[in-house]
């Protein structure tokens, strides 16, 4: 895949993985939710010489798995499933309104996917149709922008932060 070859050894590979690493030399970490992980993930590549930039913008954050019930037809409808799903041990079954998808019941939002998918189980073995989506709000989100040095590639930094936070190459933004 991409991001072996920038890690790649300089002259050990095909003459495009030498331009990956060679030829675009920026990083970019992120998004951050918390603007003091960002700062600590600048000084921490400033501290080794490298040119590094915080850049702050609005944007989606991910706040958790979200378990719901959705398609309920109407309200006495949602109170006869909440009671169900309360009796069969999913206790923080509420309903909810939105705009867009009008009335359904939510089973709550989870940080970790593997608890999601319990609660998920839990509602299907009782023949509701649970699902889990995304649950984002809009807010702040930070960005590390990062200029590599000559020779240097981002091996190191796709390891601490990993792929789903580091973009390399035409994706990525160098410092300003």
């Amino acid at each position: 895949d991409d991001i072996a070859s920038v890690g790649a050894v300089l002259g050990s590979g095909d003459p495009s993985d030498l331009e990956a690493v060679v030829g675009r030399s920026c990083v970019t970490i992120g998004p951050f939710k918390v603007a003091a992980d960002a700062d600590d993930a600048m000084l921490e590549y400033s501290n080794e010489g490298m040119k590094a930039a915080i850049r702050s913008v609005e944007g989606q954050i991910f706040v958790g798995h979200w378990v719901q019930i959705r398609d309920v037809p109407d309200q006495s409808t949602a109170n006869q499933w909440i009671e169900t799903l309360k009796a069969g041990g999913l206790t923080d079954a509420y309903a909810v309104r939105t705009e867009e998808e009008g009335l359904k019941i939510s089973l709550g939002v989870f940080g970790d996917v593997e608890r999601a998918e319990r609660v998920e189980l839990q509602a299907r073995s009782m023949d509701f149709a649970a699902d889990i989506t995304p649950r984002m709000r809009d807010g702040i989100v930070h960005f590390v922008d990062i200029a590599l040095p000559p020779g240097r590639g981002a091996g190191a930094i796709v390891e601490r932060y990993t792929e789903e936070l580091v973009a390399l190459r035409d994706e990525a933004t160098c410092p300003q």
